[in-house]
């Protein structure tokens, strides 16, 4: 066998095999380090619809606007460009957590509330002397169905089941109306 023939019979092949063992090796490293970007993305991607998400709804906020002697009127702003529903408006001292179903003024429900809405509210005292310390906050379902409470002083939080606690503490009574109407006397 002359060394042509040895070269091609065995060095070539190597060599060649080296090569696409290489290139085997560096393509598959190539696709792990794609698929550890692309997981990053989906995590990025969710994070990001997330914040999206409490982004809008950071932007339903109640505010007392007025208190008289015997009534108090509160606005609901919806400043999202998404609407809300089966919202509940509760009105109490800011010592109550009525996230809680701690409640002892007012309650009112909303079935909607449209996108860039306010609803201004008359909700009633019923002779409490502590109108500087009353806090209202509100109960709501998103527009992807998850439930909120947020309350006049910035209190912010995802709640389970809202309506079922509240008609529990005897609070909110089904049927619910379409309309604004007031829960309790």
């Amino acid at each position: 066998m002359d060394s042509s023939n040895i070269f091609l019979t065995y060095v070539i092949p190597i060599v060649s095999a080296c090569i696409a063992y290489r290139s085997y090796k560096l393509s598959k490293k190539k696709i792990e380090q794609n698929e550890q970007i692309y997981i990053l993305n989906k995590k990025q991607i969710e994070q990001n619809k997330q914040n999206f998400h409490i982004n809008e709804v950071k932007k339903v906020f109640p505010c007392i606007i007025s208190e008289t002697s015997f009534k108090n009127e509160v606005k609901i702003c919806n400043k999202s460009d998404y609407p809300i529903f089966d919202i509940v408006v509760a009105q109490g001292i800011n010592t109550m957590n009525i996230n809680e179903g701690e409640i002892n003024t007012s309650v009112k429900y909303i079935r909607t509330i449209l996108p860039k809405q306010e609803i201004v509210l008359d909700m009633e005292n019923k002779g409490m002397g502590m109108k500087k310390f009353l806090v209202v906050g509100i109960f709501f379902r998103d527009y992807l169905g998850k439930e909120w409470f947020k309350d006049s002083y910035g209190k912010f939080e995802e709640v389970q089941d809202y309506k079922k606690m509240l008609v529990q503490k005897k609070i909110l009574f089904p049927p619910y109306d379409d309309a604004i109407y007031r829960i309790l006397d």
